[in-house]
């Protein structure tokens, strides 16, 4: 099978009903692909970046926020306002955690482990003292029953505050 030629630019700019240097220009700006596969596929990507390019036109892109240039970069005094608003936000949190105000977060999971610590060993202490009131002969085996049910109870528990914290 043989290959068509691809058109000359100047050819395929007078198909598209556009100038040679604009079709110059899209082509060095990657906004249409040279040499095409054919004449329809040109129009066709053609028709695509004006479609595109008409509604950038109808839906501009947003005006720079005040204290910006047109790249959205701050305007040094912005970014001074940034850095005065950000260290006031320290001295604040310094001073409310010199006042007590504020704890840190280690200190609070150390906490609450220690609670659970000894949540965990009054429950498991449970079956030890039911025991005491039963007769003899059958402590040994109420003491073990009861043991893995609070076993079995603690661990649920844990599992279900090791779901919720993901």
């Amino acid at each position: 099978m043989k290959r068509s030629k691809a058109p000359s630019i100047r050819s395929a700019a007078k198909q598209l009903g556009v100038s040679h240097p604009t079709l110059l220009d899209r082509i060095k700006r990657g906004k249409v692909t040279w040499p095409p596969v054919s004449i329809e596929a040109l129009k066709r990507e053609w028709d695509q970046n004006k479609n595109s390019l008409q509604s950038r036109r109808a839906n501009p892109a947003p005006a720079p926020a005040a204290g910006e240039d047109e790249s959205g970069i701050p305007s040094q005094a912005v970014s001074e306002r940034k850095l005065a608003a950000i260290k006031s936000q320290n001295a604040d949190l310094d001073l409310r955690k010199k006042q007590g105000k504020l704890i840190d977060v280690t200190e609070v999971e150390k906490h609450w482990a220690q609670v659970g610590i000894q949540l965990r060993n009054t429950v498991m202490g449970i079956p030890a003292q039911l025991v005491n009131r039963l007769p003899l002969e059958w402590r040994r085996e109420v003491l073990a029953v009861a043991q893995d049910e609070v076993r079995a109870v603690l661990t649920a528990l844990s599992d279900e505050l090791r779901r919720a914290e993901c």
